[in-house]
């Protein structure tokens, strides 16, 4: 599975609608604002972060191992299925905004928005000490689950996803897995050779852990949180991962409808869009 849908008439389209609007000088800007995401996004995508609704976790563990988790979450790494009535939510993040990615990252579940087919969480485990870390499981749970519905608002830009990950399919009771590699590689290439990250996995002070955790969904509006249980030495314990305290929400797109909103288009008149 790879990112977000990359349409380059979209983006030329795009860049004639900044210069009409706000003038060749901020267009420029917010162009080069796009371009950079598109480059480093695949990179840094656990960098944009929700600060207000951080998912971040410190485990109760002792002072030796430390594990966190974020969500990954930008305009090219996100897109939303709103159920709700579009024509009732706040306008879209401009693209000319300073804080334009945080924003995007938080609008939708600032919202009640779900994230559109997956859902992208780094795992981050270190050892701080010379005792190692072994990880034991990761169990992903699906609190609710809903019909698809409602119209999906996303960026047509992004590309392939780089990285040591596992994927869930949420659509399965219980989600399981189908698709890993404990090497860094590319989500979803059929030429990449595959090593299957199984648990459990170990992590010493001179191998820090990061792993992309995602949840997919074709069929189902799926709630959903995560748990990592860990031993070191004669410790063990489970960290719970989710949204600052609320379940993951990640949604299928089949049968939605598909919005991609610019400068020009409130979001509510992507309900009469063709």
């Amino acid at each position: 599975m790879f990112g977000r849908r990359h349409d380059k008439n979209g983006e030329l389209l795009y860049l004639a609608r900044l210069q009409a609007r706000f003038g060749r000088s901020a267009a420029r800007a917010a162009w080069i604002a796009v371009v950079v995401a598109l480059l480093v996004g695949v990179v840094t995508a656990a960098l944009t972060i929700l600060p207000k609704t951080d998912t971040s976790h410190r485990s109760s563990s002792p002072a030796g191992v430390s594990i966190s988790a974020v969500r990954a979450a930008g305009s090219c790494t996100s897109s939303y299925v709103f159920a709700g009535d579009p024509a009732k939510l706040p306008s879209l993040p401009r693209p000319t905004d300073s804080n334009y990615e945080e924003e995007w990252g938080n609008w939708g579940p600032l919202h009640g928005a779900a994230d559109a087919e997956w859902t992208d969480v780094f795992i981050v485990v270190t050892s701080k000490d010379e005792r190692p870390v072994v990880l034991t499981r990761l169990d992903v749970d699906v609190t609710r689950r809903d019909p698809v519905r409602g119209i999906q608002v996303t960026n047509a830009c992004g590309g392939p996803t780089e990285a040591r990950y596992i994927q869930y399919d949420l659509d399965a009771s219980p989600p399981k897995v189908i698709a890993s590699n404990r090497d860094v590689a590319t989500i979803g290439a059929s030429d990449v050779k595959v090593s299957p990250l199984t648990f459990p996995y170990e992590v010493t002070n001179t191998d820090t852990a990061k792993i992309l955790l995602r949840a997919s969904a074709r069929t189902c509006s799926c709630q959903w949180r995560a748990r990592l249980s860990w031993q070191a030495g004669g410790s063990s314990g489970a960290v719970q991962i989710d949204l600052n305290g609320v379940p993951f929400r990640t949604s299928g797109d089949i049968g939605t409808r598909r919005c991609t909103p610019n400068l020009d288009m409130p979001l509510n008149a992507c309900v009469s869009a063709p």
